[in-house]
């Protein structure tokens, strides 16, 4: 029980010293709420300088925030609306091609779908003139851009044009084969001789023809010398009979008139 007793007093001894130590360094390191005097203000008096000084800056930044607020509305109510309107124009201009005519108060037509943006004296874009710009060219053959959908016409009738063209091809090349087989002709299903074979059978037909044609040339030529001179004695012989028959002292039975043969043809006839 001694050792314990000398152990709790030394315990004790050591908080109370702990606890001493603290109050000392609370009461020398204690806040000064209060002023003391003005050199060394107090917490209350500098927090309430700064919330004073923090009011005056957020006083002058809510004014400045209201001018540039006022600001931003006259912007957006004389240049954000019209040019909103003026990007919808351009874009639907460079669409469909027609653009709105106050006039006639209709979307019309325009030459110039895609056109030149132009910027303003402040480097800002000019929204002054909705249509009636330059118009943009294109690249490689340097004429004006058409609306999307110009091009859309443009790109459907290509189309129509190349399934005709092909549709034409295909024809084309039917008619040709079957000129083809005209002319060379064609083995299958069945044998069908061509221009070509006809030409050639009647050409050599045509010269065996010629060649027939002088082979017998020489005895259509001796036939006819034979008829002719044959004819001259018929002729003579007639003329004879009929100096005889004249003479009225002679009673002579004339013959028969013979028969006239018939006059060979030509040849080639």
């Amino acid at each position: 029980m001694a050792l314990l007793g000398k152990i709790m007093v030394v315990v004790f001894t050591a908080l109370s010293l702990a606890v001493l130590t603290w109050a000392f360094g609370v009461y020398t390191q204690r806040i000064k709420f209060t002023s003391a005097d003005k050199d060394t203000p107090g917490i209350f008096e500098a927090h309430r300088a700064k919330a004073a000084d923090l009011s005056g800056h957020a006083d002058r930044a809510y004014t400045r925030w209201s001018g540039n607020l006022a600001t931003v509305v006259t912007l957006e109510q004389q240049e954000r609306y019209p040019r909103r309107s003026f990007y919808e124009v351009q874009l639907y201009l460079a669409y469909t091609g027609t653009a709105w005519d106050p006039a006639a108060r209709a979307f019309v037509p325009n030459a110039t779908p895609v056109q030149v943006l132009v910027e303003g004296a402040n480097r800002d874009l000019d929204i002054s003139r909705p249509t009636g710009r330059a118009p943009v060219l294109s690249r490689e053959g340097g004429e004006p851009l058409d609306s999307v959908v110009g091009y859309d016409k443009k790109m459907a009738k290509f189309a129509t044009d190349i399934a005709t063209a092909r549709d034409l091809n295909a024809k084309a090349i039917e008619a040709r084969i079957l000129l083809d087989n005209e002319i060379v002709g064609v083995r299958e299903p069945k044998l069908i001789k061509g221009l070509r074979q006809l030409i050639s059978e009647q050409k050599e037909i045509e010269t065996q023809a010629n060649d027939e044609d002088v082979y017998a040339a020489d005895f259509v030529t001796n036939r006819e010398a034979e008829f002719g001179l044959l004819k001259k004695r018929r002729d003579a012989m007639t003329g004879r009979m009929g100096e005889l028959d004249r003479d009225p002292e002679r009673k002579i039975v004339p013959p028969k008139k013979p028969v006239e043969p018939n006059e060979p043809k030509k040849a080639g006839g």
